[in-house]
């Protein structure tokens, strides 16, 4: 502090003034950066939220789209097991 003392005024005036008018302008800064951080981070989440949401939709129409196939060829196996099981009865009578 002794430095400070032995210092002219207009040193010290420029002091205080870099002082006092950097303060403000590094609260804002911080103040922004810390919301605009929000905004974004809130923004990626709603946007991945909804890219996830479509792609379980995506994944759920392929599953049924599988699960009706496997239905079908399920159907049609037993229909033909049915069908030979039937030609054989008629050759054996």
């Amino acid at each position: 502090m002794r430095w400070f003392r032995k210092q002219s005024i207009q040193t010290k005036l420029i002091f205080f003034y870099t002082v006092l008018g950097l303060l403000p302008m590094l609260l804002i800064a911080i103040y922004t950066y810390a919301n605009t951080r929000s905004l974004l981070l809130d923004g990626l989440y709603e946007d991945l939220s909804t890219q996830l949401e479509q792609t379980r939709r995506s994944l759920e129409e392929k599953i049924g789209d599988y699960y009706a196939v496997s239905n079908i060829l399920y159907m049609e196996m037993k229909y033909i097991a049915g069908r030979q099981i039937g030609m054989e009865d008629e050759q054996n009578e």
